[in-house]
């Protein structure tokens, strides 16, 4: 048979589930080269319900490792004449592929997720990282060019990565909500014209510096002009929500919990200003959407904030200890003193990034000129 090219997927969220962005990513590869073997590997559990059946529907194989034997997989592939590509979100994907890499020639790309560790991720973590995986890695992919610069100031591997963002749904046709819902109260509004609308979509844990953007805003959430629309949920949500009851802001503070994401971004588009003062991202899909929407953002240099956000045009990106910053550029933009460009932009659609990692995988010789 003649020699093809498969690339297997490995989620990483919840063990070693599929995950959204994996899944979104197959599928456009899927479009570009439909006889291009693609598999999602999992051990049964989803980033998001309804992923495993999107990739079916897409005519997209996945394998459970955790109910059959991988080994089996990985030679029935080579018996086919297949080459392999291991496109891992985890290290738990690393170390599941490790005992087969080299006996099938397995090329390992590793998508290097978020910075948790602070300072030290740059000194001890990453030298133990490239320490433990540098010889499953073929490739380190990195989603901004910040998080590359971070990791190789401490790991000298910076001719074997690669910065490649993740890709955005197009939300440029949807819809408007007309209401929201808060979770603690169940009470349902109106979005109300005459009130500014402050959106920061992130999870509820400390790294997301909830606590000091409420005590940034609360007293332009007192005069009842401004609302601020917290989407996500976890561990450090009730506590959030009993800062605003003490601060008597909690009227004009929403809380949104866990909203399915394109209704989400239903909400979002009714957003005056979007704020991200997280200590840091992956990416930043928090970051980018609400820029994609026309909508400006006012964020950390976190993630891909210093490559997309260009300050007085779309938004600004500040220090999160700049605390006198982050309030003079608030103030400004919700005085209406600067206006900020404010317009459709298509960025980063999976399209376009599907193409770029097609590229990478043309350059890591695993695909045929056919696949072009």
């Amino acid at each position: 048979m003649k020699s093809t090219n498969c690339i297997l997927f490995e989620g990483g969220m919840r063990g070693m589930g599929v995950t959204c962005h994996l899944s979104r990513l197959a599928c456009e590869l899927h479009r570009f080269s439909s006889d291009l073997k693609l598999i999602v590997v999992h051990d049964g559990t989803e980033q998001e319900e309804g992923l495993l059946h999107l990739l079916d529907k897409n005519g997209i194989d996945s394998f459970n490792y955790a109910l059959d034997d991988i080994d089996r997989l990985l030679t029935q592939l080579s018996e086919d004449g297949y080459s392999i590509i291991f496109h891992a979100e985890s290290y738990g994907g690393c170390r599941l592929i490790e005992p087969y890499k080299k006996k099938y020639h397995i090329h390992v790309l590793l998508g290097m997720n978020s910075y948790k560790y602070g300072s030290p991720y740059r000194s001890l973590v990453v030298k133990y990282i490239r320490f433990r995986y540098s010889k499953i890695v073929d490739n380190w992919i990195f989603f901004s060019q910040k998080a590359r610069m971070e990791f190789c100031s401490s790991a000298n591997v910076f001719n074997r990565t690669f910065v490649i963002p993740w890709g955005v749904e197009d939300f440029s046709k949807i819809s408007l909500a007309k209401e929201y819902r808060d979770v603690f109260t169940n009470k349902v509004c109106c979005y109300d014209k005459g009130i500014k609308y402050i959106f920061y979509a992130a999870q509820f844990h400390a790294h997301k510096m909830h606590k000091q953007l409420i005590l940034l805003l609360k007293d332009y959430l007192r005069n009842g002009k401004v609302k601020l629309m917290l989407g996500g949920d976890g561990v450090e949500m009730k506590n959030i929500h009993n800062l605003c009851i003490k601060l008597g802001i909690d009227d004009n503070v929403v809380f949104m919990g866990r909203v399915p994401h394109p209704i989400f971004m239903t909400h979002m588009k009714n957003a005056f200003l979007s704020l991200v003062l997280s200590k840091n991202e992956t990416f930043g899909h928090c970051i980018l959407e609400p820029l994609q929407l026309g909508i400006p953002v006012i964020s950390t240099p976190t993630g891909i904030a210093p490559e997309i956000i260009h300050d007085f045009k779309n938004g600004f990106t500040i220090d999160r200890q700049n605390l006198e910053g982050w309030r003079q550029m608030i103030d400004l933009v919700l005085n209406d003193s600067i206006i900020l460009k404010s317009e459709y932009q298509e960025l980063y659609t999976w399209s376009e990034v599907a193409l770029l990692y097609v590229n990478l995988y043309k350059y890591v010789g695993l695909i045929n000129s056919k696949h072009q």
